[in-house]
């Protein structure tokens, strides 16, 4: 399959002069349209956008660069609220860092759609739209925020598929999508992040097979792809994935066995594949994961016995197995587990006692 990695947009720079005036084209924003556009956004206090004596690059949570323009803004713990439209992004050129998320004791309570004018941002790095109230899709001019490398957008209430041109953002470092209403599958152009670390697609409405193509991020250290309605196998390309510490693949309607490659997986420190319906004998080479912390099976159709690998894993604090269709003794090598603060092995055909 070939990749389409770069499309071009038009963008048509504008300047308000007022929140209820007209719009008039320009060749760059100035100082003031950017203080314009901070004030028609309602994100500030009247007590701030009141204040005729404080210039828009004092105002709480904004920062300027040395020529007065804005390049961060980060509101966490405001309270904002509004429709996130209200802010003319195309009137803030130099802004690299968007944080509209919530802290620890407030949230912000965005709603409204992500404006097309959001991807003129081409020097945005950091964008946190997470716990907001947004809806609508993810518009697919986002492959013009070459410079972005954190994407959050968790939490909210987007619609729609992942657009392929997410593949675009070559610096992506962590894209997270979770928690919202995201359908159809998983691009495989997704696989073009190479320079992922973080790829959280969890509690969607997302279907079909886990791309084979994830296989190649081999710069990625955790992968969430949990409660969503993901078919057929594990692919066994995430055995590639050797920096990989974290998988959670739990809450989906996976089938077929668990790949030996998981073997391979020596940082994995979590595994959790718990609700699906996964079937086959739990791979011995499972037992080389020897980092594995957290090893979480339970709620599948496995069968056969307990591998006295897994008797390897004396990392593990956490072991479930339960609802399974296990059989035969429990081995004499659980004892290794020494770590372990609970094990479930209820609901399988074990033996009651260990062996002696």
């Amino acid at each position: 399959m070939s990749i389409i990695c770069s499309t071009s947009l038009a963008v048509l720079i504008t300047i308000a002069f007022s929140c209820y005036d007209s719009i008039v084209a320009v060749a760059a924003p100035s100082n003031e349209s950017e203080a314009s556009a901070l004030l028609c956004s309602g994100w500030w206090p009247s007590s701030v956008t009141g204040n005729t004596t404080l210039p828009h690059c004092m105002w709480p949570a904004v920062s300027c660069d040395a020529s007065g323009s804005v390049n961060r803004i980060d509101l966490v713990e405001y309270k904002i609220r509004g429709n996130f439209s209200n802010m003319n992004f195309s009137l803030l050129p130099s802004l690299t860092y968007l944080n509209l998320s919530y802290g620890q004791l407030y949230y912000n309570e965005l709603t409204g759609e992500i404006p097309l004018q959001i991807c003129t941002l081409s020097r945005l790095t950091h964008l946190d739209l997470s716990h907001n109230f947004l809806t609508g899709e993810l518009p697919p001019c986002i492959q013009n925020l070459t410079s972005l490398q954190v994407l959050n957008i968790s939490s909210n209430q987007i619609n729609g598929s992942i657009p392929p041109e997410l593949g675009m953002l070559k610096r992506l470092t962590h894209v997270d999508l979770g928690s919202n209403a995201l359908s159809g599958a998983v691009p495989p152009t997704v696989a073009c992040l190479h320079n992922l670390r973080l790829l959280a697609f969890g509690s969607n409405e997302l279907v079909d097979s886990i791309p084979l193509e994830l296989g190649n991020l081999a710069k990625v250290k955790v992968v969430d792809l949990s409660d969503n309605y993901f078919t057929g196998p594990i692919p066994s390309s995430l055995g590639n994935l050797t920096s990989l510490t974290k998988l959670y693949l739990e809450g989906n309607r996976l089938g077929g066995s668990i790949p030996p490659e998981i073997g391979n997986l020596t940082s994995l420190t979590e595994l959790y594949l718990e609700g699906n319906r996964l079937g086959g004998s739990i791979p011995p080479e499972i037992g080389n994961s020897t980092s594995l912390t957290g090893l979480y099976l339970g709620g599948n159709r496995l069968g056969g016995s307990i591998p006295p690998e897994i008797g390897n894993l004396t990392s593990l604090t956490g072991l479930s197995l339960r609802g399974n269709q296990l059989g035969g003794s429990i081995p004499p090598e659980i004892g290794n587990l020494t770590s372990l603060t609970y094990l479930y092995l209820q609901e399988n055909k074990l033996d009651i006692f260990l062996r002696k």
